[in-house]
C-alpha cells in the first residue's frame, strides 16, 4: 500500500474527533486541576480552623450554633440513590429543610419534637448535634474535592490518549490499513488502565500531592506494558496480515451471518446472510433464514486469504474490527467476503479453485509493520 495515499474518511473523521475530545478533556484536567480542586481544599482547610462564634459575633467564617426543634424527617429514594432529610424549626421560627451526609444516628434517632443544634458556617448548615452525636450535612466541605480530583487525574491519561490517536490517525495511519490497528489498540487498553487507576487514588489516600505521586508511579508500569505490547504485536504483523484459516468444506448446508462487497452483481447492499454447502453455489440472501431471495456467486469467484478489517474496505459500513475479511476475486475484479471467525474457513471451502473456472491473478497481500 502506498505510503502517500489520502487519508480515507474514517481516519479524517477518527483524527478530528480525537482531537476535539483531547481538546476537551485537556481543558477541563486543566480547570478541575488548577481553579476547582484548589478552591475546594482552601475552603476545607478555613473550615476545618474555624472556631465557633461568640454570642455576639456576626462574623460568617466562624461556626455558628443554632438551636432547633425537629419537625420530620424523611427518606427519598430515586432510582438506585437515597437521600436523608431533616425538616427543623429554629427558635427564632425559621423553618430549614436540612439534607444529611448519610442517614447516621443522628437521623435516625430524630423524632418529631426532639432538640438538636444546627452548626452554620458562611449561612450554610454544615453539621448537626443530636443526643451526645454529631452529622455532617451534604454542604459539609471536607473531601468535596475527592471528586474533581478524580475526574481531572483520569482525564489525564485520556487527553494523552486522545492526541496521540488524533496524530496516529493524521500522520502515521498510512503504515497500517487495519480497520483496528495495534498502533491505537495497544495504548488504549494502557491508557483506561491508567485512568481507572488515577482516579481511584483521589478515594485512598488524604491530601493532594499524594495522588499525584501515586498515579506518577502507576504511569510507569503502565508505560512498560504499552511498550512490550508494541513490541510483541509489532513482530507478529511484521511480515503479513493473513490469518491461517484451513478451508473447510461441510456435509451440509450452512446459513450464516456475513456480506459480500465488490463491484459484481451478487454484492448487495442489504443482504447479510451466507450460505455455503454441498450442492449449491456460494449465494447470498436478506432473509436470515437464508430461504429468500438468494443471489448466487459467481462460479469463478475464488478466495485467496483471510486477514482482519481494512479501513479502506468500505467507507460507507460499519465493519466489526473483530471480523475476518475474505479477500476473492472474480475474473479481474476484486470482491470482498465480510464474516466472523467460526465461519471464515466455510466460506473459504466453498471458493477453493473450481474445475474451469479461470479466476484473477491474486493481488499482492499488503504487510502491516
Amino acid at each position: 500500500m502506498s505510503a502517500e495515499r489520502p487519508l480515507t474518511r474514517t481516519e479524517r473523521r477518527a483524527t478530528l474527533s480525537a482531537s476535539l475530545a483531547g481538546a476537551v478533556c485537556a481543558i477541563a484536567a486543566a480547570y478541575l486541576l488548577l481553579v476547582t480542586v484548589p478552591g475546594m481544599r482552601a475552603e476545607e482547610r478555613a473550615f476545618r480552623t474555624a472556631i465557633p462564634c461568640r454570642s455576639d459575633a456576626v462574623d460568617r467564617r466562624c461556626l455558628r450554633p443554632e438551636a432547633a426543634t425537629v419537625d420530620m424527617t424523611e427518606e427519598v429514594v430515586s432510582g438506585k440513590s437515597v437521600r436523608h432529610w431533616l425538616s427543623v424549626t429554629q427558635d427564632d421560627g425559621t423553618r430549614h429543610r436540612i439534607e444529611m451526609a448519610v442517614g447516621g444516628s443522628v437521623w435516625s434517632n430524630a423524632k418529631p419534637g426532639d432538640r438538636v443544634t444546627v452548626i452554620y458556617w458562611h449561612g450554610k448548615s454544615r453539621f448537626v448535634d443530636a443526643h451526645n452525636l454529631r452529622a455532617p450535612t451534604e454542604q459539609d466541605p471536607r473531601g468535596n474535592y475527592r471528586l474533581p480530583y478524580s475526574i481531572a487525574l483520569g482525564l489525564v491519561p485520556v487527553t494523552a490518549l486522545c492526541l496521540w490517536i488524533a496524530y496516529w490517525y493524521g500522520r502515521r495511519s498510512r503504515t497500517s490499513p487495519l480497520l483496528s490497528p495495534w498502533q491505537v489498540a495497544v495504548p488504549t487498553g494502557g491508557a483506561l488502565i491508567l485512568a481507572l487507576g488515577a482516579a481511584a487514588t483521589p478515594w485512598l489516600v488524604h491530601g493532594a500531592w499524594m495522588p499525584l505521586l501515586i498515579t506518577a508511579g502507576l504511569a510507569v508500569p503502565v508505560v512498560i506494558y504499552i511498550v512490550m505490547a508494541s513490541l510483541a504485536a509489532r513482530r507478529e504483523w511484521k511480515t503479513t496480515d493473513t490469518y491461517p484459516v484451513r478451508p473447510l468444506t461441510s456435509m451440509t448446508e450452512e446459513i450464516f451471518g456475513g456480506q459480500i462487497l465488490g463491484d459484481v452483481p451478487y454484492a448487495v447492499s442489504g443482504y447479510t446472510t451466507l450460505i455455503a454447502g454441498p450442492g449449491a453455489r456460494f449465494a447470498s440472501s436478506p432473509d436470515p433464514t437464508g430461504k429468500f431471495a438468494r443471489r448466487e456467486a459467481a462460479p469463478t469467484l475464488t478466495a485467496l486469504r483471510t486477514r482482519p478489517p481494512y479501513r479502506t474496505d468500505s467507507e460507507k459500513l460499519q465493519i466489526d474490527p473483530r471480523a475476518y475479511v475474505v479477500e476473492c476475486v472474480d475474473g479481474d475484479k476484486k470482491v470482498l467476503v465480510i464474516t466472523d471467525e467460526k465461519h471464515a474457513p466455510l466460506v473459504m471451502g466453498a471458493l477453493l479453485p473450481k474445475p474451469g473456472a479461470t479466476p484473477g491473478t491474486a493481488p499482492a497481500a499488503p504487510t502491516v509493520p
